[in-house]
C-alpha cells in the first residue's frame, strides 16, 4: 500500500507552511516506497484561495525537497477542475490532478462515465503540449452521491451509485487511466453546505461516516456488467 501524500493549500500563509513543513516532516522520516504522488493543493485556484504564481512556487519548494532527499522518482503536482489548468501548471507539475464530476454538471448517471472521459478529452489534454508531454493527467476526484436530492438529470441515490461504478469502473478496467473515487467516506460536516432538497455533499462516501460499506452496493462483476449495458 502506498499513500498519495496530499498538502492543503489556502489563502493562510501560516496554515500553508504548517502543511508544507508536515510534508517534509514525513518524507524525511519514512522511506520513499511509502510513497506514491504528492499533491501540492486541491483546488486551491478554483476557491480563489491562492493565485497561479503562488501555488506553483509551493509546488516548485515541493520538488526542491523531494530530490533533495534523493526521491527522484516521486511525482509531485496539483489538483484542479479544468477551468483553472494552464500550461504553466503542466510546465510545473509531474501530474496534473483533475476534478471530474458529472453529477454536478446534471449528466444523466446512465452517460456520466462517458461523459467525464469526453471532458478530459476537450478540455485538459489539449492543453499538454510537446514541451510538456511527460506531465500525467490523472482523475483526482470522481464519484457520485448516495443520497440528498437531484440536479437537472443527475439524481443522488444507491442505485445510480451502483449504475455508475458499474460502467464507470468496467470502462476503465483495461485503460492505462489513472483515477481515485471521491469518496471513501462520508464526511457529516459537509451538511454545512446543504441547500433546501440539495442534502448531497455528506453522501459521497463508498462507505458510511461508521467505516460500513453502504447497502445496496457491490464491486461489479466487469465481463458480467458489460454484457447488460
Amino acid at each position: 500500500m502506498t499513500l498519495a501524500l496530499g498538502v492543503w493549500i489556502t489563502s493562510d500563509e501560516y496554515s500553508n507552511w504548517k502543511q508544507m513543513r508536515t510534508m517534509k516532516a514525513l518524507l524525511s522520516k519514512y522511506p520513499r516506497k511509502y510513497f506514491e504522488s504528492i499533491s501540492i493543493g486541491h483546488e486551491a485556484l478554483f476557491r480563489e484561495d491562492i493565485d497561479e504564481n503562488r501555488l506553483i512556487s509551493y509546488i516548485e519548494e515541493a520538488k526542491s525537497y523531494v530530490q533533495s532527499l534523493g526521491f527522484t522518482n516521486l511525482p509531485v503536482g496539483t489538483s484542479e477542475t479544468s477551468g483553472e489548468i494552464t500550461p504553466a501548471l503542466f510546465r510545473t507539475c509531474d501530474f496534473i490532478g483533475v476534478s471530474t464530476q458529472p453529477f454536478f454538471s446534471g449528466i444523466h448517471v446512465k452517460d456520466a462515465a462517458q461523459w467525464a472521459l469526453d471532458y478530459l478529452q476537450q478540455t485538459v489534454i489539449p492543453l499538454r503540449n510537446k514541451e510538456n508531454a511527460e506531465c500525467d493527467i490523472i482523475i483526482s476526484e470522481i464519484g457520485w452521491p448516495y443520497q440528498g436530492g437531484s440536479f437537472l438529470n443527475a439524481w443522488a441515490g444507491s442505485e445510480e451509485v451502483q449504475t455508475f461504478l458499474d460502467i464507470w469502473i468496467c470502462k476503465l478496467e483495461s485503460s492505462n487511466q489513472a483515477w481515485y473515487y471521491h469518496e471513501a467516506f462520508n464526511e457529516p460536516w459537509k451538511t454545512v453546505f446543504d441547500d433546501g432538497e440539495n442534502r448531497w455533499e455528506s453522501h459521497w462516501g463508498f462507505f458510511d461516516s461508521d467505516r460500513q460499506m453502504k447497502k445496496g452496493i457491490v464491486m461489479p462483476s466487469c465481463n458480467a456488467t458489460l454484457n447488460t449495458i
